[in-house]
């Protein structure tokens, strides 16, 4: 009886984290067109294997997203900056760049749509 009970909680627990995890990526995925990507890995981590890493930044380049992918051959997980620092800052500093200039130029369209929309109401309440 409790093995058919832990065997249905098992099922239920791995559809529910299927789930989630679908839902995960597909978030990661949709999110292409909100500016630079830059993903720091290592051949070496255990944590987050490194194939599984470059799948992910392919695919978004698939997707149309602009992703600076940095990798070493060995470097612990979230230690990359310790044994790289050099690299890690030149590619942080590129990505903000990248992402400053893609956050104005969110700004900029943002406001010159508003601009057009107000031209717009103003044209119409005109009488």
């Amino acid at each position: 009886m409790s093995k058919a009970f832990t065997t249905a909680l098992n099922a239920l627990f791995l559809n529910s984290f299927e789930a989630q995890d679908a839902e995960y990526w597909q978030t990661l995925y949709s999110s292409v067109r909100t500016g630079p990507f830059l993903v720091l890995c290592s051949e070496s981590d255990k944590l987050a294997p490194y194939q599984t890493v470059c799948c992910f930044a392919q695919r978004l380049q698939e997707l149309g997203a602009d992703v600076n992918l940095i990798k070493w051959k060995n470097s612990p997980h979230v230690a990359h900056y310790m044994h790289h620092q050099d690299e890690y800052q030149a590619a942080v500093n590129v990505f903000l760049a990248k992402a400053s200039l893609n956050f104005s130029d969110r700004l900029h369209r943002a406001a010159d749509a508003k601009d057009t929309r107000v031209g717009l109401l103003s044209l119409r309440c005109s009488c």
